[in-house]
């Protein structure tokens, strides 16, 4: 939000804040219990690794601030193109450095097969339709949204895998839900950033990465 306001020209309203706030607070519970419980279980890993995901959003924040900026200064065809080689190429680079062992050890069957290409499909439709996300809305938003998925994740473990839920829990997420909910239901922030890009090209250039 703040990258969002700095670097893009946005303008929040009182709601927009009071979303984010109550998100943050949900996300403070959370890594509180799990010190908590660090405590008196005598495992110091759980905040760690909370603090670790606090840190990797951020990083994943910053991308899709910088994404948007970029989108509105490209068209659609344009970002993709080359987001995809860039991406394609460094990607590719870091599995080869440090997963190399792994997919050499893999033992290739149609289920694993199936559930790589499943991954690999949802994430290119998800980074696909970013540039139209983007237009339709902002960077702030998509983060915001997106810290709402580890709710499914917890669903998904009390049902699959039998996990004991904390006991605050469910307070910080749902602090975390109601303030997505009210960022994501308010009005759209002002921008003072210049207008964009169309979505495809109309016989003319534009000025890309």
């Amino acid at each position: 939000m703040l990258l969002s306001m700095c670097c893009l020209g946005y303008r929040y309203y009182a709601a927009h804040f009071g979303g984010v706030i109550l998100c943050l607070i949900g996300l403070f519970t959370l890594i509180w219990t799990d010190a908590t419980n660090d405590r008196t279980t005598n495992n110091n890993h759980s905040w760690i690794g909370d603090l670790i995901c606090l840190t990797s959003a951020t990083l994943y924040a910053v991308s899709n601030v910088t994404e948007e900026y970029l989108v509105n200064r490209c068209t659609t065809e344009q970002f993709l193109t080359r987001a995809g080689m860039w991406g394609s190429i460094l990607s590719g680079l870091q599995a080869l450095v440090f997963e190399h062992e792994s997919w050499v050890s893999i033992e290739w069957r149609w289920e694993i097969a199936g559930l790589i290409s499943i991954y690999v499909i949802c994430l290119s439709c998800m980074y696909s339709l970013g540039p139209t996300l983007y237009r339709m809305s902002n960077a702030t938003f998509l983060s915001m949204s997106l810290m709402t998925s580890n709710f499914y994740s917890l669903l998904a473990s009390l049902v699959f895998l039998d996990a004991q839920m904390p006991p605050f829990y469910p307070i910080a997420y749902i602090l975390v839900i109601c303030g997505a909910a009210i960022f994501n239901t308010s009005d759209a922030p002002s921008t003072t950033h210049h207008e964009q890009q169309p979505m495809f090209k109309q016989n003319q250039g534009y000025q890309c990465i």
